[in-house]
């Protein structure tokens, strides 16, 4: 398998569903997918020509709906009429008035506990609310939030059930290629859907969330509220600063403070991005923007295919599954600031996104990656962030090299050259960048176990304290700003 740039894509193309008990496509299928109007499907099974239609719909939109102080900007009829292309939903609408009732009965919140209430308050109240009855039910804790927050609002992102219905036929043939049609036919009969129905997909994210922790893990810029149709984010009009209950919980509740890794060499202080108030709408929009990037390039069949137009709906479901990990572990690292919590899901994200490109670890690491890759898609940041966020990742890696380094024992191995590896068959030194890049490979090895056996790990290991650079779960919020930037450079298509 290689990897290369995006290539013309030049209808039509083909797709082969290998023979099974059942080969032919089922004619409902078929209807399905040509019924969407994306693609066209024309020809005789096992092989068929396909061609494209319309483009996709955007999973995300900004609704024309906002309240302020000032009252409600927009319509409240684009928020409706939005809700009504979904089907309709909604558990109890009586409870989701008590939990209002609940909700306006508080006061401001003062502590973390206190804003965690109101937050769990606001969320049931949206989550048990019939789809008819969220504009009212969502304006009414807006205006409640508002006495707290006066310079805050609450915008409405409207998900689209359009495109996630326009995912469904590659589940389908994904699971047809491997399973065959009748598996498929008996598992869609039985209510338990396609290939990994419950499983990884962006439908299934958390995009605000995503948004919410996108810039820095310290202030707190607003809460989103998500249901099935739409997501609503009020934002504070300021930044809060509450210790995060993770970090408590684990620190000083339950006695366990993660020092695991220290480098000897930590700053007195460390800076962080934070965004001006101004700069919000800009951010959000970009944010909107990216990921509707990402899902337009996971939903285009011709994105993935071999050179000769063969598409390949198995590698479009498996990258799509691994976008939806990196979207629901990058969620959980964004809103974790507990060390051990953050450096767990920077492992996982690491394997992650060695898996959707050529390279592997090490070049995930390097220099030329790094300036090439990420500090090219953070320039694509609205206004004065792209400077800032250029600054601190070229700030980051320095760091990172820099501790890494000052791991190496003895310290009679570091010279101007570099670090000098003492490999079995052929010593050499590596630069201080290709060093962090090996040793990091080492590193997510030891995940494993630990294996000082082998010559390679012995090598890179033995010759280390074991301390990882303070800062390197950054890498997973920065590298999301480059899958956001550009999908195209990090899921590498592949061409077999």
């Amino acid at each position: 398998m290689t990897t290369g740039p995006p290539m013309p894509a030049r209808p039509p193309w083909t797709l082969s569903v290998p023979a099974s008990s059942s080969p032919q496509i089922p004619t409902n299928v078929q209807d399905s997918i040509n019924a969407r109007r994306l693609y066209r499907l024309s020809g005789a099974a096992p092989t068929w020509s396909v061609e494209p239609g319309e483009d996709p719909s955007p999973y995300l939109v900004s609704l024309d709906w906002r309240l302020t102080k000032a009252g409600l900007l927009g319509s409240d009829a684009a928020l409706r009429t939005h809700i009504s292309t979904w089907p309709a939903s909604g558990p109890d609408t009586a409870a989701a008035r008590a939990y209002l009732t609940a909700l306006q009965a508080m006061p401001k919140p003062v502590t973390p506990l206190d804003l965690a209430e109101a937050n769990r308050l606001a969320d049931l109240a949206i989550g048990f609310a019939e789809s008819a009855d969220l504009p009212e039910l969502a304006a009414k804790i807006a205006t409640h939030l508002l006495q707290w927050y006066p310079g805050g609002q609450m915008v409405a992102i409207g998900k689209g059930y359009e495109y996630i219905m326009s995912g469904r036929p590659v589940h389908m043939l994904a699971a047809a290629t491997l399973n065959g049609w009748d598996s498929v036919q008996e598992s869609l009969k039985a209510g338990r859907g396609g290939l990994w129905f419950h499983g990884e997909d962006i439908s299934g994210a958390h995009p605000g969330a995503l948004y919410l922790g996108l810039v820095n893990g310290i202030d707190l810029p607003g809460a989103a509220y998500e249901v099935p149709p739409v997501i609503f984010i009020f934002e504070f009009g300021e930044y809060l600063r509450m210790p995060a209950l993770d970090y408590v919980s684990l620190r000083h509740l339950h006695s366990l403070p993660v020092l695991d890794y220290l480098p000897p060499n930590i700053p007195a202080q460390s800076g962080i991005v934070q965004p001006g108030l101004l700069e919000q709408d800009a951010l959000r929009a970009w944010f909107l923007a990216g990921f509707n990037r990402l899902a337009d390039h996971i939903l285009r069949w011709q994105n993935f295919m071999t050179r000769a137009g063969q598409l390949q709906p198995v590698t479009q479901q498996q990258d799509s599954m691994s976008i939806g990990r990196i979207l629901y572990v990058s969620g959980h690292f964004l809103a974790s600031e507990e060390r051990g919590a953050r450096l767990a899901d920077f492992w996982q994200l690491v394997d992650l996104y060695a898996g959707l490109q050529g390279g592997g670890i090490p070049r995930l690491f390097s220099r030329k990656y790094w300036e090439e890759v990420v500090i090219t898609a953070l320039s694509t940041l609205p206004g004065g962030l792209a400077k800032l966020f250029q600054d601190y990742a070229t700030e980051l890696y320095a760091e990172w090299v820099e501790q890494s380094v000052a791991g190496v024992i003895p310290p009679s191995r570091v010279t101007s050259a570099g670090v000098a590896v003492p490999y079995q068959k052929s010593p050499r030194t590596l630069s201080p960048e290709a060093f962090l890049a090996a040793h990091l490979q080492e590193r997510r090895d030891t995940l494993h176990g630990y294996d000082l056996q082998d010559p390679v790990k012995a090598a890179l290991l033995a010759i280390h304290n074991g301390s990882l650079p303070v800062r390197l779960p950054e890498w997973g919020r920065l590298m999301l700003f480059a899958l956001l930037s550009d999908p195209v450079r990090i899921v590498e298509r592949r061409f077999l």
